[in-house]
C-alpha cells in the first residue's frame, strides 16, 4: 500500500481545504477588483470639470482613458506589494514569537 492509500482521509481533507482556499482567496481578490472599480468611478465623477479642461486642451478620449488606467494599475500594484509585506511581516514575526 502506499502513503495515499494509507491516508486517504487525510489527503481528501487536504483537497477540500484547498479548494476552500481558492475560492475564499478569489473572493478577495474579487472585492478589491470592484473596490478598485468603484474608486475610479467616483474620481471620474469628480474629475469632470478637469477632464473638461483636458479636452479643451488638446488632450484625446484615449489620453484620457490612459490616465485612469494608470491610475487603476498603480492602485493595485501598490495595494499588491503593500499586502505581500505586510503577509510576509506577519508571518515572520510568527516564526519569531
Amino acid at each position: 500500500m502506499t502513503w495515499y492509500d494509507l491516508h486517504d482521509d487525510f489527503y481528501s481533507i487536504l483537497k477540500v481545504e484547498r479548494w476552500v482556499a481558492f475560492i475564499i482567496l478569489s473572493l478577495i481578490i474579487a472585492v478589491a477588483s470592484f473596490n478598485i472599480l468603484g474608486s475610479l468611478t467616483m474620481t471620474v465623477i469628480e474629475k469632470k470639470r478637469d477632464i473638461g479642461v483636458l479636452k479643451a486642451l488638446g488632450a484625446t478620449d484615449k489620453m484620457i482613458t490612459n490616465i485612469f488606467l494608470f491610475e487603476g494599475i498603480s492602485v493595485g500594484i501598490i495595494g499588491m506589494i503593500s499586502g505581500t509585506i505586510l503577509g510576509l511581516g506577519s508571518h515572520i514575526s510568527a516564526e519569531i514569537f
